[in-house]
Parts: C-alpha cells; sequence; structure tokens
C-alpha cells in the first residue's frame, strides 16, 4: 500500500501512503500520510481511509494520475 494514493472518509483530504501501518492496541492501525498540497505528514487511522480509484493512482500502481514536478506540494 506504500504510494497509494488515498483520502480520508471523514475531512476529505488527499494524501500518500508513506510507510507501513503501525498497530495500537488490539484493533486499532495508523497509516503514515503525507498530505497532498502540503509537507505535511499525519497518521490516519485505517478504517478511516480509503484507496483513490485505480485511474487517480501513480502509473507505478496501474494508474494515469501524473504528479506535478513539485507534488505534494502545487506551487504556481
Amino acid at each position: 500500500m506504500i504510494g497509494q494514493r488515498v483520502r480520508h472518509v471523514v475531512e476529505d483530504r488527499v494524501g500518500f501512503v508513506v510507510g507501513t501501518a503501525e498497530a495500537i492496541g488490539t484493533r486499532h492501525t495508523l497509516v503514515p500520510v503525507t498530505i497532498e498540497l502540503s509537507t505535511r505528514t499525519e497518521l490516519w487511522p485505517a478504517a478511516l481511509m480509503e484507496l483513490l480509484p485505480k485511474v487517480k493512482q501513480f502509473p507505478a500502481h496501474g494508474g494515469r494520475f501524473k504528479a506535478p514536478p513539485t507534488y505534494p506540494l502545487h506551487l504556481k
């Protein structure tokens, strides 16, 4: 799942997974995600994440998303 683009279902923010999931207790898992339009990395609960459709994934994951040169920032 590293490198795949995901969406936070509550906050409707998009990011991409940058590390492996960390188990918190027996029922919860946190996943490190770098937020698009930012340099911020956060731990998102796996239960509140969904993968973006395949067409919106990076080409390495079978999608057609071409990142701009400044990705994850979108500088003008």
